[in-house]
């Protein structure tokens, strides 16, 4: 069930307009430019989840949408044009959207999108906290669109287009599930495209893709790795020492940020040895040493100074650095 939602059909003609603006506002978009003289006609939907991800449908008739406020939480925002026909306007270049495209940015970012008929529109936004623990490498990513889809990239553009047709419908609980799915997704298809000239070689590429999927493993080893990979532990070796690294220190940093987040995004209801033995570690006493080590605070204070703070976490520890 949505948060709020507006439909303009239920009001007075002169009232809909500036309902309409309001409810751009309230989704941190800018007034849209009508391009039909007549009054406005128009639903939108929106939806949070418990972490923060917004899921906005709207449907209306002919008009250009401006980019982005500035000042946002970091976040990535996803869209699909579910139906009706646009354009994305970013840096004085046009591109043709229609409902195999995918597009993306980072909150704030300046762009427009113009709707030359009614439409039908999927927005998605991601807070930065969840986006940066799953990440190997910092993200640095700009206004994007995505036609030409790999096989994950249809898996996701399908998610969203069925996302938009039933996320009015879906309980909260069934939100968490459909959250989970769009930021794997998204980290493993889309977004991939965007890291991959900063992750190094393919072959070390597959490694770190390895690792994140079995990262949360306690038995994780280099050489159960190299069976899972066909590859010999000596071979995968070589391949962190040309980074001037090591299996263990990799692998300790990534479950460290993944701790570091989770500390956060469960509050005070998970305590800190049961999230730190669900993210791999078999030992609270050396997690606390590390995690004091890498993040110049022990645990506890992260948590206590987050909550003191008031603010979501903003990672500076999202890479395995």
């Amino acid at each position: 069930m949505p948060n709020w939602a507006l439909n303009t059909d239920g009001l007075p003609p002169r009232d809909r307009d500036l309902a309409w603006q309001g409810a751009m506002q309230r989704l941190r978009l800018s007034n849209p430019d009508r391009l039909t003289p007549e009054a406005m006609q128009g639903n939108i939907s929106w939806t949070t989840s418990d972490r923060g991800t917004e899921f906005a449908v709207m449907q209306a008739g002919p008009q250009s949408i401006s980019g982005r406020e500035a000042g946002q939480p970091p976040g990535i925002w996803v869209g699909v044009v579910v139906d009706g026909d646009a354009c994305l306007d970013h840096d004085g270049s046009l591109t043709h959207l229609d409902s195999d495209s995918v597009l993306f940015g980072p909150t704030g970012a300046r762009a427009a999108l113009r709707f030359s008929t009614s439409f039908r529109l999927l927005l998605v936004t991601i807070p930065g906290r969840l986006i940066g623990c799953r990440l190997i490498e910092p993200l640095q990513v700009g206004v994007t669109s995505v036609r030409q889809h790999s096989g994950m990239q249809r898996i996701f553009l399908d998610l969203l287009q069925s996302t938009a047709r039933v996320i009015d419908d879906l309980a909260a609980f069934e939100l968490k599930h459909l959250e989970n799915a769009c930021l794997e997704l998204l980290v493993g298809s889309v977004l991939s495209e965007s890291r991959q000239a900063s992750e190094g070689p393919l072959q070390l590429r597959q490694v770190y893709q390895a690792i994140e999927e079995w990262l949360d493993d306690p038995d994780l080893s280099i050489g159960k790795l190299g069976q899972k990979l066909s590859r010999s532990s000596r071979y995968l070796q070589k391949l962190f020492a040309a980074k001037g690294d090591t299996f263990t220190a990799y692998v300790l940093r990534r479950r460290l940020v993944r701790c570091k987040n989770d500390l956060v995004e469960h509050g005070s209801h998970g305590s800190i040895s049961a999230i730190c033995f669900a993210r791999g570690f078999s030992d609270a006493g050396h997690f606390s040493r590390s995690f004091r080590k890498e993040f110049g605070m022990s645990p506890r204070e992260w948590r206590a100074h987050c909550k003191a703070s008031k603010l979501p976490m903003q990672s500076h520890a999202h890479q395995a650095r």
